[in-house]
């Protein structure tokens, strides 16, 4: 059950909004007895007070327990990282064009008129592109059913509905980018024009347009804002930096398309992670507890660190379709299914002696993978036989609720009762570890507002190092303000098992020792390191290796003998993208690693392996 409190945190806040009420209704009702000049100061007072009550009434709600039930479940679900979005009057469906002028002027309009949407509240026209993906299809017509916006089958080219709009006053002209068929490597980008344009349109209310298209457009009466193909990045932040909103970036490829509508809806700066790419001078612009949208070019650790230093998260969403779309429109709180309406812990009795393991599918931060194949193909979630043993699935619970909850309400009607949702990352992708606190703590506070929603009592969470002290404090604010979190699951960026099953107890005493203040009183949560990883390398080793090799791995730990008994529970990783042939992949490499161990090890749920380990941990502390 939960609380709701005013921004400042007293209880009294909630006593004070029938008082509002009473005054309220007593001023109003002396209106009638007061001489006129009495009258006026008195409906000033009226005003004050009634504005009072709209102010208490919508402060921000937070979660002063461990989550929502029943009959409080209620009211609109308040974004905490993507944008809010009002729902399109109506969406046009069009088939994507085959020119590269063409699509990128689809997507520049669909971004802005979801932008002009969004600020200006007004009823506006949403454009969904297909792009001829099945899934897709499915996550329109969930949030059709939810929203109840209109679906209309457009007719029209993409030259025919810019020049409609141009003629409604919403598109001011065009911004103008080089022909250049651009084939970006991590090495060089390449021309940089079509991003600095795209950029641009959110910020200029245009389209962007390839210079081979220039003389349609201009037949049609728009007017060139600006010629971006003699432009650099450096030009972009000097001339139009403080114009972009820093809370959200963009890094997408210039020869990459599909998403680049919701960098214009979030009138984010787009670059990319490459020499003169721009991507370094926007972080230094970032707000911190901001987002990234996209991917870059580059080792994903080297511009995952350099935005998590700044205090912003990646979302890999460069190839997510369709966004401003199903982003928008309301969400009711009530509407959300939660994991624990779904998830049951097996009723395995914890054996003295016997060793237990949980099996979890890694990569649920990827918002493009979850929205994408994720959920049909056989490898992962659409595997057929799901459910045949107990498994973890990491997921990126924020991204999926307010990027598409359609996604996350088909994810969570499909789940197995013995599988558990580990949140994964706790909000995107960063290092705890090279994250500033103030930073950390901003994404811990909002996975504890949005776990309240879902029910979510897992995170797994990301380091250079797992053990450092810097990733230890980050654990012990995770711990802190979330009163509902029941275990956090540690992966390290490279190798995923450096810690070999270790296990680190945050909270309590160790809580008050890394400063963090009440740790002692939110009890005790461990940090569990992953064994090993089920991974397809040149080589095996302890930190990972194939199915087989993985459960020797298991056996030979399970072998050794433990001090403590809350030593005989761990979990292994299961990469996402490791294929070892044979039909042998994803959940089904878990499947036949599983089948190898002996009676020994018994396979549970990371919901069940975590309540265990907490009990033992009781046992052995009483």
């Amino acid at each position: 059950m939960w609380r709701a409190v005013g921004t400042n945190g007293l209880p009294g806040a909630d006593l004070a909004r029938p008082c509002y009420v009473v005054v309220g209704v007593m001023l109003c009702q002396k209106l009638d007895k007061e001489s006129v000049k009495v009258r006026v100061m008195n409906r000033l007072m009226c005003l004050l007070v009634l504005i009072a009550m709209g102010l208490s009434f919508g402060s921000e709600v937070c979660w002063a327990d461990e989550g929502l039930g029943g009959e409080d479940r209620v009211g609109v679900y308040e974004k905490l990282d993507w944008l809010a979005i009002p729902k399109p009057a109506r969406v046009i469906r069009m088939i994507r064009p085959s020119t590269q002028g063409e699509i990128v002027v689809q997507q520049t309009l669909s971004g802005l008129l979801a932008l002009q949407g969004r600020e200006r509240g007004a009823s506006w026209d949403g454009l969904w592109i297909e792009f001829g993906i099945e899934v897709y299809e499915e996550w329109l017509q969930i949030w059709a059913e939810r929203t109840g916006a209109a679906i209309e089958e457009g007719e029209q080219s993409v030259w025919d509905l810019m020049r409609r709009y141009h003629e409604a006053g919403l598109v001011k002209g065009y911004v103008l980018y080089s022909e250049t068929k651009t084939v970006a490597t991590a090495e060089d980008a390449g021309d940089l024009s079509v991003n600095i344009a795209t950029g641009l349109c959110g910020v200029l209310n245009a389209v962007a347009v390839e210079a081979g298209d220039e003389s349609r457009v201009k037949a049609m009466g728009l007017q060139r804002l600006v010629d971006c193909r003699d432009k650099d990045m450096g030009w972009l932040y000097e001339r139009y930096g403080d114009w972009f909103d820093r809370k959200y970036l963009m890094m997408l490829p210039p020869d990459l398309h599909t998403s680049r509508a919701m960098g214009i809806t979030s009138r984010a700066m787009i670059g990319i992670d490459t020499n003169k790419g721009g991507m370094h001078e926007a972080l230094k612009r970032a707000e911190s507890g901001g987002m990234m949208f996209g991917w870059g070019l580059n080792e994903e650790s080297v511009f995952v660190e350099a935005c998590s230093k700044v205090g912003m998260r990646v979302s890999a969403a460069n190839h997510s379709l369709n966004m401003p779309i199903l982003a928008s429109g309301a969400l009711k709180i009530e509407d959300v299914l939660r994991v624990d309406e779904v998830e049951r812990a097996e009723a395995v009795v914890d054996e003295a002696g016997k060793h237990y393991v949980a099996f979890m599918m890694s990569d649920g931060d990827n918002l493009c993978w979850m929205m994408g194949g994720f959920t049909s193909d056989e490898k992962w979630y659409g595997a057929k036989n799901r459910g045949a043993i107990p498994f973890g699935w990491g997921m990126c619970s924020r991204d999926l609720l307010e990027a598409s909850p359609a996604v996350w309400r088909q994810n969570i009607e499909r789940l197995k009762e013995n599988e558990t949702v580990v949140d994964q990352n706790g909000g995107g992708y960063f290092y705890v570890d090279r994250m500033p606190r103030k930073g950390v703590e901003k994404l811990a506070k909002r996975f504890a507002k949005t776990s309240a929603v879902t029910g979510v009592e897992h995170v797994g969470l990301f380091s250079q190092r797992w053990d450092s002290e810097a990733a230890k404090r980050s654990y012990e604010i995770y711990a802190k303000v979330n009163a509902g979190l029941k275990g956090i699951f540690a992966v390290q960026y490279s190798p995923y098992a450096a810690g070999q099953g270790r296990v680190i107890f945050v909270g309590g005493e160790a809580g008050v020792k890394r400063g963090i203040k009440e740790g002692k009183e939110r009890g005790i949560v461990p940090v569990l390191s992953s064994l090993t990883s089920i991974w397809k390398l040149p080589w095996e080793n302890e930190y990972e290796g194939s199915p087989k090799h993985v459960a020797k791995t298991i056996e030979a730990w399970a072998s050794k003998k433990k001090k403590r008994g809350w030593e005989r529970f761990t979990w292994v990783s299961v990469h996402a993208w490791s294929d070892f042939g044979g039909g042998v992949a994803g959940y089904e490499a878990a499947v036949r690693c599983a089948a190898l161990l002996g009676d020994d090890v018994e396979v549970v749920s990371p919901r069940r392996l975590v309540e265990m380990l907490r009990d033992a941990k009781k046992r052995e502390t009483r």
